[in-house]
């Protein structure tokens, strides 16, 4: 099954906690925005915690913060 995502492509800035569509070194994904406490340095964690977090080697874009999700039942 597949969920429908609606987006607020429009928001650039995210707050912490929010789900965010990003491209992380290039590759696109829909996290959980968090910051480190000490540098408030930017990463990504995953809804699933078997995943570790996602820390950017390059570059973290924020495209847009996540409005609402369809989730199909079947």
């Amino acid at each position: 099954s597949s969920d429908v995502c609606s987006s607020d492509l429009t928001r650039k800035s995210a707050s912490q906690n929010d789900i965010v569509l990003a491209e992380i070194d290039r590759q696109w994904t829909l996290k959980i925005l968090k910051k480190e406490r000490q540098t408030q340095r930017p990463y990504l964690m995953s809804a699933n915690a078997k995943y570790p977090p996602f820390f950017p080697k390059e570059e973290l874009k924020i495209h847009g913060v996540v409005k609402g999700v369809v989730r199909k039942i079947h």
